[in-house]
């Protein structure tokens, strides 16, 4: 099984010109609200990952235990399928808080045609883009997730039974595999967008 690498988002120093209660200034505010929103989402990967190696672990624990050992494979089998079902809630937690992230960020609309720096104005416009699409893409890994993980939790209900048949495990896995490459793809995609985001928000100086 592989690791998901993640790219999480970046928010620096942001200097806008102009004072309190200008649209710049309203730029600003809601970019460090988005951050706040997405910082959530960046603890929540924390966790994510280490439950991620957590259950890699038992995985490999099941792959080495002796068909006929049945107690043993049911109790690694109920370790996995408590594993998958804590990192669905998390998954859930993540989403939540990327979709909290893109509506703070979506208050930009209103802002942003008030903004008089033609060149600060477009740059704004493509991070409304890039947000958008970074949204729609983790709402594909989201449902990637939780396809894969009710794979998961099938192959640790046949380990669980007396009359599973290899074969049936052994699609189960080849199921899995399939999933996850589908899942790196999508994390692939995201990461991109996100890489590409904050370089665009690197470069919003303006001199006061």
């Amino acid at each position: 099984m592989k690791k998901i690498v993640r790219v999480t988002l970046g928010f620096g120093i942001f200097l806008l010109a102009g004072c309190g209660g200008t649209p710049e200034e309203k730029a600003k505010e809601i970019i460090e609200k988005t951050r706040s929103a997405e910082e959530q989402r960046v603890h929540t990967q924390i966790s994510m990952s280490k439950l991620e190696s957590k259950e890699k672990g038992i995985f490999e624990e099941l792959m080495r235990i002796d068909a006929d050992s049945t107690d043993q494979l049911k109790e690694a089998a109920k370790k996995g399928r408590e594993n998958v079902t804590e990192r669905q809630e998390k998954m859930k937690d993540e989403q939540q808080a990327m979709d909290q992230a893109a509506k703070e960020f979506a208050e930009l609309k209103e802002v942003v045609p008030d903004i008089e720096d033609s060149a600060l104005k477009k740059r704004l416009n493509q991070m409304q883009k890039h947000m958008a699409e970074r949204n729609k893409a983790h709402k594909e890994i989201t449902q990637l997730y939780a396809e894969t993980t009710e794979i998961n939790l099938a192959l640790y209900d046949a380990l669980q039974q007396k009359d599973t048949k290899f074969k049936q495990v052994k699609s189960y896995i080849a199921k899995l595999n399939e999933k996850n490459k589908d899942l790196q793809a999508a994390h692939k995609t995201f990461n991109k967008l996100t890489k590409e985001f904050n370089e665009q928000k690197k470069v919003l100086y303006v001199e006061k």
